[in-house]
């Protein structure tokens, strides 16, 4: 996406005639690279290296206000899904978009947010998986070293067994998520692929 803006930059000179009649005067406001002169009308400005020359001409008492507008394009490229969070929240809040690019950059702020929420669970399910493989190494451990005959070696084998069931089912979850999170993204990239602003 591009963006767009337009930085302005105003001076005001006030100025007024020390003597009577009217009087002449020529302002010498800065040039400034990438700057160009709005305002007053550029055909009646005298160019120099450095500054504009605008002619004003004063009369006695009386205060002339003299408005000086310097404008600047400014252009960025956007990378919609290189975009941080933050930055996006800054745009969808911006009074400087059209209602229709901020529409559909709600619509990408909501989609990378349900994303986002997809990445934490799966994140939770690969955590709850290896905390019960290491369980799982102690239980074996445990195995190990009490005798085949007792009623904690029957235990410790029922809990494994519960163990092994709970790491299968947390497995398949974390493939339905992760194939669930390659569908958002690729949906996510469509949509924005697609967008037209």
């Amino acid at each position: 996406m591009r963006l767009s803006r337009l930085a302005r930059q105003i001076t005001t000179y006030r100025l007024k005639a020390a003597s009577e009649g009217e009087r002449p005067v020529l302002i010498e406001h800065p040039r400034q690279a990438g700057w160009s002169l709005a305002t007053p009308n550029p055909s009646h400005v005298e160019l120099t290296a450095d500054a504009y020359r605008i002619p004003v001409t004063l009369n006695h008492n009386k205060q002339n206000n003299v408005i000086v507008t310097l404008d600047r394009p400014l252009e960025e490229t956007i990378r919609l899904l290189e975009l941080a969070d933050d930055r996006l929240s800054v745009l969808v809040a911006s009074n400087e978009l059209e209602p229709p690019v901020k529409k559909a950059l709600g619509e990408l702020a909501s989609r990378r947010q349900a994303l986002g929420r997809q990445n934490a669970e799966l994140d939770k399910l690969k955590e709850q998986r290896r905390q019960l493989i290491e369980d799982e190494k102690r239980l074996r451990d445990n195995l190990a070293a009490v005798g085949h005959d007792t009623a904690l070696y029957k235990q410790t084998l029922d809990k494994l067994g519960e163990s092994e069931a709970t790491i299968t089912t947390l497995s398949t979850a974390i493939e339905k998520g992760t194939a669930e999170i390659e569908e958002a993204r690729k949906q996510l990239q469509d949509f924005v692929s697609n967008l037209t602003l």
